[in-house]
C-alpha cells in the first residue's frame, strides 16, 4: 500500500487499533507469537485460547482480552489502549483489581495488565504503572515483517496513528488561534481564561459561579487529512452533574446558530467527552491551513461560548 496516494483512513482512533489488534491475534500465529513474546518466556510455545474486544467484567471494560496457556499455565492478558484519552481516575488500580479477581475465581492462573500505546504517551513512570508496555511503534515495525494479508493496512493506519500523536507540529496553529481568540474573550466575559499548548486551547472561567468541572476546548488532530474542533469539555465522573449538564445543552441544541452538519450534541450525558462539539476539516499539514479556516474556528468557539455559557454557569451548585 502506498500511503501517499491511498492513505487507510483520515484519522485513527483507539478503537480503529484495538479492532486491528484483535483482528491479528485471531489470525496471525506470527503475531501472536510476536505478542507472547513481550509477555512470557518461550512464546512460541504458547497454545491461543482466545481474544475478546470491549470486555464489561466488575463493572468496569477492558480493551483487549487475551486468553492464552503456557505448559498447562492459564493466562490473561488485560490491554487497555492508549491513543490520545487520559486516564480515567482509577482506571489502572481497576484493571489490577480485576486481575486479582479472575484469579480468586479460578478464571486463570496468572493475569497480567499490559499498556498498549504510543511510545510519547509511555513514559517511565507510566510503565512503571503496568506489568508490560508494548508501543505502537513496535506495533508497526512488526506489521513490516508478518506476512499477512491484513498487515499492509494495518501497518498503514498505526503509522496514521503516530503521525497525528507525536509527528505533527501543531505549535504555530495553536499560536495563531491563541493570538485571535484573546481579544474575543475579553468581549464576551472578563472571566475567562486561555490555557494553550501545542495541541490544545483550553478556555476555563474563573467565575466562583460557574461550574469548575466545565471547560470550552478547541482540539486539533493531523493525519491523512486534519480537523480542529473547538467544543465544550466536562470532568466528572459524578452521573447527576453530567445529567444536568447535558440537560441544559440539549435544551439549547436546536437553536445554537452553527451549521448543522459541523456540530454534534453528544447522544446521551455519559460521554462527557466533547457535549457538544464543531469539527472543521482541513489540510492534513497545519502550515497549509488557511485565514479563513481558522476565522472559522475563532468564530465557531465565540459562538458555543455566547449561546451556553450564561446557562452553564448555574447548572452545577457548588
Amino acid at each position: 500500500m502506498n500511503p501517499n496516494r491511498y492513505p487507510a483512513i483520515s484519522r485513527a482512533k483507539e478503537r480503529d487499533t484495538t479492532f486491528l489488534v484483535v483482528e491479528l491475534l485471531a489470525s496471525s500465529s506470527e503475531f501472536r507469537t510476536w505478542f507472547f513474546d513481550q509477555l512470557v518466556a518461550n512464546p512460541a510455545e504458547a497454545q491461543f485460547l482466545g481474544v475478546m474486544r470491549s470486555v464489561e467484567t466488575h463493572g468496569r471494560e477492558t480493551d483487549i482480552r487475551v486468553e492464552f496457556d503456557t505448559d498447562g499455565t492459564r493466562h490473561l492478558a488485560l490491554v487497555e489502549n492508549k491513543l490520545d484519552a487520559a486516564f480515567g481516575e482509577r482506571q489502572i488500580s481497576d484493571y489490577y483489581q480485576r486481575t486479582d479477581q479472575y484469579v480468586q475465581e479460578g478464571r486463570c492462573d496468572r493475569a497480567t495488565v499490559v499498556l498498549l500505546a504510543p511510545a510519547n504517551r509511555a513514559d517511565a513512570v507510566t510503565r512503571d504503572r503496568f506489568d508490560h508496555t508494548i508501543t505502537y511503534e513496535q506495533i508497526r515495525d512488526q506489521l513490516r515483517k508478518v506476512p499477512h494479508d491484513s498487515t499492509p493496512f494495518a501497518e498503514e493506519v498505526f503509522r496514521i496513528a503516530l503521525i497525528q500523536e507525536g509527528e505533527t507540529d501543531k505549535s504555530n496553529l495553536m499560536a495563531t488561534l491563541t493570538e485571535q481568540l484573546k481579544p474575543v474573550l475579553q468581549e464576551i466575559a472578563p472571566h475567562l481564561e486561555l490555557e494553550a499548548t501545542e495541541n490544545r486551547i483550553r478556555i476555563k472561567s474563573s467565575d466562583p459561579e460557574f461550574p469548575s468541572i466545565v471547560w470550552y476546548e478547541i482540539r486539533a488532530k493531523f493525519s491523512a487529512l486534519g480537523t480542529i474542533a473547538p467544543g465544550i469539555r466536562v470532568s466528572t465522573d459524578d452521573s447527576n452533574e453530567l445529567r444536568a449538564i447535558h440537560q441544559v445543552l440539549e435544551s439549547q441544541y436546536d437553536d445554537l446558530p452553527l451549521d448543522s452538519y459541523r456540530v454534534e450534541l453528544a447522544d446521551n450525558h455519559r460521554k462527557k467527552q466533547g457535549m457538544v462539539e464543531w469539527v472543521l476539516e482541513v489540510p492534513g499539514d497545519p502550515e497549509a491551513i488557511s485565514d479563513g479556516q481558522i476565522q472559522q474556528v475563532v468564530n465557531a468557539m465565540q459562538t458555543i461560548i455566547e449561546h451556553y455559557h450564561d446557562s452553564l454557569r448555574d447548572v452545577v451548585s457548588e
